[in-house]
């Protein structure tokens, strides 16, 4: 019976997605006024070298808007909502990049991005152009 019990935990687990929208620079990204030229309250926000826990620094700029954990697998409807939020600041958001910022959105398991026991794929945008050149869409079996 442990072991039934186990597996449903397990399960119950796997099944929490979560996933973020970050914008993210260094000494000359202030996601402060990303956020005021957006007019869109990030979940999360900080310059580099602001203090984080345990007595670390951050080592970049970062401006980030969360959803999840929901209990779904559902990824391409979290990604679709996230982007619902995001899309309309746009010319910001490319402001930004063009101004030397990473812009990216994550997907991982749990409510813990930070946690690095789960699996974690990157796929820079020049990939993704390529695959979309032709007429491809990227899929997972997880």
């Amino acid at each position: 019976m442990q072991g039934l019990h186990a597996a449903t935990i397990l399960r119950a687990v796997a099944l929490m997605v979560s996933s973020a929208f970050d914008v993210a620079g260094g000494d000359e990204f202030n996601p402060h006024d990303l956020s005021a030229e957006m007019t869109l309250t990030p979940s999360r926000c900080w310059r580099k070298g602001e203090a984080r826990e345990a007595g670390a620094f951050h080592s970049n700029s970062c401006w980030s808007l969360r959803l999840g954990p929901d209990e779904s697998f559902d990824l391409v409807g979290q990604v679709d909502r996230l982007l619902d939020q995001v899309e309309p600041h746009a010319n910001a958001i490319l402001r930004a990049v063009s101004h030397g910022a990473i812009a990216r959105v994550g997907l991982w398991w749990g409510d813990d991005p930070d946690d690095n026991a789960k699996p974690y794929l990157h796929f820079p945008a020049e990939l993704l152009a390529r695959i979309v050149r032709l007429g491809a869409v990227l899929d997972f079996d997880i």
